[in-house]
């Protein structure tokens, strides 16, 4: 289960900007999950929830998952757009060989604190 250890690494990552800042209570950290990303979004929560009592003041911290789609293109009839779903088609002309782009990150875009 890899989404502990990526758990562990937002911790970390909202942990010592809390330091920095000087924040000593964080209620929330919100993050945006690629498509292809490979992260079960429940697993991820899951293990969020038990890692967050290792770091003081995020012992009540929840988690706010974002997803975030992937962008492909399609050489073919040179469509480009969204995808909410992995998908090797191109949604317009149904050819094979659609190019995926990057969607695989997993980025820290908000973090809720308290006094």
């Amino acid at each position: 289960m890899h989404e502990l250890s990526i758990a562990r690494q937002l911790l970390t990552v909202a942990d010592r900007e809390a330091k920095l800042h000087g924040w000593s209570v964080v209620e929330s950290v919100t993050v945006s999950v690629g498509l292809l990303s490979d992260i079960e979004p429940t697993a991820l929560d899951f293990a969020f929830g038990g890692a967050r009592s290792l770091y003081t003041g995020f012992e009540q911290c929840n988690l706010a998952i974002m997803h975030q789609p992937a962008t492909a293109h399609c050489p073919s009839c040179v469509w480009h757009g969204e995808l909410t779903e992995l998908r090797f088609d191109c949604p317009r002309c149904g050819k094979r060989g659609l190019r995926v782009d990057a969607s695989s990150e997993v980025t820290i875009t908000a973090m809720t604190v308290g006094d």
